[in-house]
């Protein structure tokens, strides 16, 4: 194979990695904002479910324990709910926070990574320019490669809290509807 046939093969390699990187990082946002509404979500459950405890507690006082026993169970149920759902919603917004943390989850041979901004921002930026430069075609492709590695395999971490967070929601969501359900039935 000669040189422009090859040359034209990686650029062609890198247009379809610099796409897939693309479409993980529109992934990545779109899973950031439906963990931002689902937190949303929680807070206005949450705030509807405190509701129910005052009049729970007043219930226990008139002596029907019961219904107090019901509307606790349920309310406990729901606030456990929420919890777990926004501590999985809340672990997608929160990036990996440490070179240990991230080496776990990704496949990080080199110490140098051209899209890691950790990594960037620790060298000074004619440094970093000289790194780029220095780079062959071959080593911009496999960065390309481990990136498109990288972002993906955090991404489907991302879909699996976004999955217990949705599944968690709709766990606090039918807790909610009973405990609505036993206040009414108990009026």
């Amino acid at each position: 194979m000669d040189n422009s046939t090859q040359r034209t093969n990686q650029s062609s390699q890198v247009d379809f990695l610099k796409a897939v990187i693309d479409s993980a990082e529109k992934r990545r946002d779109a899973v950031e904002n439906k963990a931002s509404i689902l937190i949303a979500a929680n807070a206005i459950l949450f705030t509807a479910t405190v509701g129910f405890i005052a009049p729970a507690a007043m219930a226990s006082a008139s002596g029907s324990s019961t219904v107090f026993l019901i509307n606790t169970g349920l309310t406990f149920c729901v606030l456990v709910a929420i919890i777990v759902s926004i501590v999985s919603a809340t672990s997608i917004l929160v990036s990996i926070s440490t070179d240990k943390q991230r080496q776990k989850v990704m496949d990080i041979e080199s110490e140098f990574n051209l899209f890691y901004f950790g990594k960037i921002a620790e060298r000074k930026k004619d440094e970093y320019r000289s790194l780029i430069e220095s780079l062959t075609d071959e080593q911009i492709l496999e960065q390309y490669v481990a990136e498109a590695h990288n972002l993906s395999r955090i991404l489907k971490l991302r879909y699996r809290s976004l999955y217990r967070a949705h599944g968690t929601f709709v766990i606090a969501v039918i807790a909610f509807a009973l405990l609505a359900l036993s206040k009414a039935l108990g009026s």
